[in-house]
């Protein structure tokens, strides 16, 4: 068994198997044309994470916690209290999303996945809040 399967196999039972060289948190070169192409979806990914904030808070504070969806996050609000779960979860979330875009020139396939977790987001999410909170301020 050569070098390079040793590796690979080593990385396989700690389960951090990926094939190519190691993931390097690094923030991409600025001159290059591919990370100025994908910075408006980071960008996209952080405001909708933060319009997703402040409507869950919005729908928290007119119909209580129980109109959150996630089992999680309502156990957390009814735990500790209703705003500081939504926000170390938006916040977590903006991290990750930046951590992603230091790393996305190492991942093919990250840019085309996350522009579908976007746009499922905006229908999941977003478009059912406002919906939502539109219906209590038509009323």
């Amino acid at each position: 068994m050569g070098n390079t399967a040793l590796k690979k196999a080593a990385y396989f039972e700690e389960g951090f198997y990926h094939q190519g060289p190691p993931l390097i948190l690094r923030f991409p070169d600025r001159s290059s044309l591919a990370s100025k192409s994908v910075l408006p979806l980071f960008i996209l990914l952080t405001c909708i994470q933060i319009l997703d904030g402040v409507l869950t808070i919005s729908g928290i504070y007119t119909y209580g916690s129980s109109i959150e969806g996630n089992p999680l996050l309502q156990y957390f609000m009814q735990s500790v209290d209703a705003y500081s779960p939504i926000i170390f979860a938006k916040v977590l979330a903006i991290g990750i999303i930046w951590f992603l875009y230091s790393v996305h020139e190492q991942v093919s396939w990250l840019i085309p996945s996350l522009r579908l977790v976007g746009g499922v987001y905006i229908l999941a999410a977003l478009i059912p809040w406002t919906y939502i909170l539109l219906q209590g301020v038509l009323r």
